[in-house]
């Protein structure tokens, strides 16, 4: 099986991917999100950096993916079951070419932590959909201090 990741998923797992020996899918459409991404005035810095360090990784290590370039008739499957097309579903039609197109891409999982879009992946994937784990946010509103004399 091998795994198609969406930006959103990309920006989580991060270097842990390139480190993997196992070959991933993405769209092509990733790459024009992650360019605005890095470039956008309404994205914090951290985010920022994500996009840019992933830009960089995918030019390191060109042979850890490859690459769906998205066509406007992948997206034919998408409006027969009555989704919008924006970027998301877009990347979801490029990951069901690449699993139904009879090339070597028969077995996909689609990964995405993008909750709307895991529900529609559902409708073309079935079980085949995964997220990145992410680090839970233990905020609980108060903040333990211990006094010292530094």
């Amino acid at each position: 099986m091998i795994k198609f990741y969406d930006t959103c998923s990309l920006l989580i797992a991060g270097e842990a991917l390139f480190e993997k020996d196992e070959k991933f899918l993405i769209s092509s459409i990733t790459f024009s999100e992650l360019e605005r991404i890095k470039t956008a005035a309404n994205k914090d810095a951290d985010i920022k950096y994500s996009a840019r360090l992933l830009l960089h990784l995918f030019e390191q290590h060109p042979d850890a993916y490859d690459v769906i370039v998205h066509r406007t008739d992948n997206e034919e499957e998408i409006r027969a079951h009555g989704f919008e097309i924006n970027d998301d579903t877009r990347i979801l039609s490029d990951a069901w070419e690449a699993c139904n197109s009879g090339e070597h891409y028969c077995d996909v999982e689609f990964v995405t932590n993008d909750l709307a879009l895991k529900y529609i992946a559902r409708c073309f994937f079935g079980n085949n959909v995964t997220s990145i784990p992410e680090e839970v946010d233990t905020y609980v509103g108060y903040k333990e201090v211990t006094p010292s004399d530094e």
